[in-house]
């Protein structure tokens, strides 16, 4: 889980550093960091409020949607290899 944790972390600091503009890299990172680290603090009490309504499966299920559209937003908005930014 360690490794898992790690890579995805690099992943994502990495989609921001390349994304940020140049001239506002410090405050586009952190920002950045600020939406990446409330996703991570918020996904356990999300899916604790779920199962308190209903049961384990939904709560995962419901997980595994946002973490299907959150790819899908990932693939929309990340630019392609090769093309220019903004």
């Amino acid at each position: 889980m360690g490794i898992g944790n790690g890579m995805s972390s690099g992943i994502v600091m990495t989609l921001g550093a390349d994304l940020a503009p140049p001239d506002q890299r410090p405050v586009f990172l952190g920002i950045w960091r600020v939406f990446a680290d409330t996703g991570s603090g918020l996904g356990p009490f999300v899916i604790a409020g779920i199962t308190a309504f209903a049961t384990l499966g939904v709560g995962i299920a419901a997980l595994g949607a946002v973490g299907l559209i959150g790819a899908g937003l990932l693939g929309v908005w990340v630019p392609r290899k090769g093309q220019p930014h903004g």
